[in-house]
């Protein structure tokens, strides 16, 4: 836990802490929430731990918004390519891809295995998040599938199945991400290193973006809360998601029913969450931007009689 960054410990705790609310039912989190904090603070000044943001304590909640747009995800992409070692780069960019387009989790990533993946034999694959030695799941909720058909653009998909056929060899029980010289998993702090090196060398000054690794799954909640809910507008100006991608993304999520009633547990459902209500309210960024646009073009006709009684 010693090298665990900010960003994992309050993961962690909010995992914690939804589980209390939703499986427990439990309706003041905040008493938890302050005997966590209570409880890093003490491991903090002994062992020397990074400060966290209790986003539900007493003091009242300080939601982490951060988010990576398409610019500076296809920069980092092509920075990664063009500048990590030949045998690691695809590697790493695939990472890259997963986590902006899914918003998976670290351990969910860098514990997937080959055998994990399925559909790759139709072009459709998807994967499995399930425990193995490397990751346990915390709650039943952890345990989904990840449409990656849906998911990823069709040039990203491509070069999944390119990099897998590849890569699997005899042995599909191996971890896809790894370096040539090792069978386990990267480590932890690896991407996060690998983030800050490539926003260093992609500014043009010295004014250096500072960017998370878990920005990039705020940013696939609240880019997917545009798709399946949000403004064809909006998803164009604010996403690189043309028509055919929302089309083909609400298909792989939802179905034949795309325009449902369930699009917010089908999301929640996607990024492993207990309820949506996780999902809305920590991690998508557009949620007032989608209604205030929702009622600029909303045209709203009330009768007479209801103007009346309202005066």
């Amino acid at each position: 836990m010693d090298i665990w960054s900010e960003e994992e410990f309050e993961e962690l705790y909010e995992d914690i802490l939804e589980y209390k609310a939703v499986v427990r039912n439990n309706t003041d989190i905040g008493y938890s929430a302050n005997l966590l904090k209570s409880m890093h603070n003490f491991a903090k000044s002994k062992y020397n731990l990074p400060s966290v943001n209790f986003q539900q304590s007493k003091n009242g909640r300080r939601v982490r918004a951060e988010l990576i747009s398409p610019q500076a995800y296809q920069a980092i992409i092509t920075q990664i390519l063009g500048s990590v070692d030949i045998l690691e780069r695809e590697m790493f960019a695939l990472l890259f891809i997963l986590v902006y387009r899914t918003g998976m989790r670290k351990k969910e990533l860098l514990g997937l295995k080959y055998n994990d993946i399925e559909g790759l034999k139709t072009a459709t694959p998807s994967v499995v998040i399930r425990p193995n030695s490397y990751r346990p799941t915390k709650t039943q909720s952890s345990i989904r599938r990840v449409p990656l058909f849906a998911l990823l653009k069709p040039n990203e998909l491509n070069f999944f199945i390119n990099f897998v056929q590849s890569n699997i060899g005899d042995n599909s029980n191996k971890f896809i991400f790894t370096l040539s010289s090792d069978q386990r998993p990267i480590d932890d702090h690896v991407p996060l290193q690998l983030l800050k090196r490539v926003l260093k060398d992609i500014s043009v000054d010295d004014n250096v973006v500072e960017h998370t690794f878990h920005g990039f799954r705020h940013t696939a909640v609240s880019n997917l809360s545009l798709v399946l809910v949000g403004h064809s507008d909006l998803v164009e100006a604010l996403t690189d998601y043309d028509e055919s991608d929302v089309l083909r993304i609400k298909q792989g999520i939802l179905g034949e029913h795309i325009n449902g009633q369930d699009r917010w547990y089908a999301l929640s459902g996607i990024m492993g969450h207990l309820s949506p209500e996780r999902s809305f309210e920590y991690y998508n960024h557009f949620a007032t931007l989608m209604a205030t646009y929702a009622l600029s073009k909303a045209d709203i006709k009330l009768p007479n009689r209801t103007l009346y009684e309202l005066c």
